[in-house]
Formats: C-alpha cells, structure tokens, sequence
C-alpha cells in the first residue's frame, strides 16, 4: 500500500471502490491497522502515559466524546429509521 491510501495500480478500477475490487488486500490492511493500534495502546499502557490526557482541556475532551457519541448515534438512525442516506463526502 502506498502512502496516498492507495492498494495499488491493479486494484484501482475506475467509479468502484478498492474494498470491492480487491478484498484481501483490504481486509488485510484492515487487520494490520487494528493490530497496530493494539500495540500502541499496550505501550502506551506499560509505559503510563496516561497522566498525558491531563493537559487536555475539560471542554477538548468532552468535545471529543459528544463528536463521538453524535457519529454513532447518525450512524444507527439508518437501522432505526429504515432509511438509508448515500454517502458523500459530507456524511459518512
């Protein structure tokens, strides 16, 4: 995968998604991603660097989980609702 999000020349197709055209590749990097982040976190935990969220102000925390929290919740109204909105660049 290069640096500019990309699989690779043959798993660009144009107007289709790289999930579809290339799934193993995808589900791979997936996987990688988590895996890494899991480790990051230990780390971070082993080295306890938890007091760091202490310099962060109460308002940039809170902000953080209400942005959070907003996400999820437009993110379930699909299954609540039964309706499915498209995905754009403004609404995921």
């Amino acid at each position: 995968a290069g640096l500019n999000g990309q699989l690779g020349p043959e798993c660009t197709v144009e107007d289709k998604p790289q999930y579809e055209t290339c799934p193993e590749e995808y589900v791979g990097l997936a996987c990688l991603t988590a895996a890494m982040v899991g480790v990051m976190q230990i780390l971070a935990s082993v080295l306890k660097l938890g007091f760091l969220v202490t310099f962060l102000g109460h308002p940039v925390i809170s902000g953080f989980t209400s942005g959070a929290a907003i996400i999820i919740a437009l993110s379930q109204l699909k299954y609540v609702l039964g309706y499915d909105l498209p995905k754009s660049q403004y609404i995921y």
